[in-house]
């Protein structure tokens, strides 16, 4: 009897040292390959180190930054699913923004246009987007045209 029991505490232990060193707790739908891309006037943009991250704690909104030198894109969607998300609406369904800072920096900011989530899993996005910007300090605008994306998602920290 004694046998038995040391052989079903060893078991027990063996099940649980295995289990609590498991690699993760569901599935991991992270990509492969990353990236950003898009048309700033015509002009061909591209980036293989896309940052996504949920915005502010939350797991419904999330912010997609590329940067290619001097220059970077910000597209922040909140309540994100899979769907077409408008450009500086009333509701503010898509903010985005594009940064120059070739010297001062400059900000234009996102008039109208649209961003498409193509899929929105468990760690991961992928989408498209087009949109005019507008500076009103200096009185200039931005076509931002032929833009896609694909981007990990880091996990969300969702406060207590």
């Amino acid at each position: 009897m004694k046998l038995h029991r040391s052989v079903l505490l060893v078991l027990i232990f063996c099940t649980l040292l295995f289990n609590a060193c498991s690699k993760s707790n569901g599935p991991d739908n992270k990509l492969s390959a990353q990236y950003i891309s898009l048309k700033v006037d015509g002009v061909l943009k591209s980036s293989t180190a896309p940052t996504g991250s949920y915005y502010q704690a939350s797991d419904t909104s999330i912010y997609v930054i590329g940067t290619f030198g001097t220059e970077q894109v910000t597209i922040l969607i909140e309540h994100i699913t899979v769907g077409t998300f408008e450009v500086a609406t009333v509701r503010n369904e898509a903010i985005v923004h594009y940064i120059s800072t070739n010297g001062a920096a400059v900000v234009y900011d996102g008039i109208y246009g649209s961003v498409t989530i193509d899929s929105y899993s468990n760690g991961a996005v992928t989408g498209t987007f087009s949109f005019t910007t507008r500076n009103q300090e200096i009185s200039t605008s931005k076509v931002i045209t032929e833009g896609k994306f694909q981007v990990n998602l880091p996990p969300a920290q969702i406060p207590l």
